[in-house]
């Protein structure tokens, strides 16, 4: 059943976004009474289509699901749409958000308002992948920063080995943190600098393996994804 994220809700109508709106009456062409599963404000429920008014009436709110642990993914901006397809994929196996960085090594550097139009690609493709998988919610997309920023302020996983310390290998990093949100860091095409390693392991980081092959980054985020989806489902 297709997923839809309203933009508010008047008395027992759904209002949708303008894109989502036309897509689902004018290109979808839906038809009265077909349902669709709706996520609100964190809740989620089941509704019906109504094309003459270009709305969904709510028929009944689902049971909560129980959440399982939240990744957030720190990942470098890529070339060659590798970031947009980082973001696509992860959003379809349950990463909870997003935040690009720019660091000294990364080759994409988007200059002028080509920076708020990256960032508003990821959101449309955040949006458009939770949609077609059946999320149960949109993963946010933070502004697009350098690093060094502002670190969690808790342990987080750093998929570098040549961080200082003994690297944790997959899946038991993603449970060794106390934390229910796990924060984990890509490095970009040409890794991190010794002083950015040398920040992330001041303010927390967790050196993090990967294993014996060396993995490009959107390869990377896409196999720590895949943990997020195994927890959510409670395989881990």
């Amino acid at each position: 059943m297709r997923r839809l994220f309203p933009i508010g809700l008047e008395g027992e109508r759904f209002l949708l976004g303008e894109e989502e709106r036309h897509h689902l009456f004018h290109v979808l062409r839906t038809k009265e009474g077909e349902r669709f599963l709706l996520s609100y404000e964190g809740r989620e429920y089941l509704g019906e289509a109504l094309p003459k008014e270009g709305k969904v009436l709510l028929l009944e709110e689902l049971p909560s699901r129980k959440a399982g642990r939240r990744l957030v993914l720190h990942f470098p901006l890529l070339k060659n749409g590798n970031d947009e397809l980082l973001v696509q994929k992860g959003t379809e196996l349950g990463v909870f958000s997003f935040a690009p960085f720019l660091s000294e090594r990364t080759i994409r550097r988007p200059k002028g308002d080509a920076l708020p139009k990256a960032l508003e690609r990821f959101r449309k493709i955040a949006r458009e992948a939770a949609s077609q998988c059946g999320a149960p919610r949109i993963p946010e997309v933070a502004e697009i920063r350098p690093f060094p920023f502002s670190f969690p302020g808790f342990p987080f996983l750093f998929a570098d080995e040549r961080l200082q310390g003994e690297p944790l290998s997959l899946p038991a990093a993603f449970h060794s943190l106390p934390t229910e949100e796990v924060h984990a860091y890509l490095g970009p095409e040409g890794g991190f600098t010794d002083e950015e390693r040398r920040l992330a392991g001041e303010n927390g980081a967790v050196p993090l393996s990967l294993g014996p092959r060396i993995l490009r980054a959107e390869t990377a985020g896409i196999l720590l994804a895949s943990l997020a989806l195994l927890s959510e489902e409670g395989a881990l």
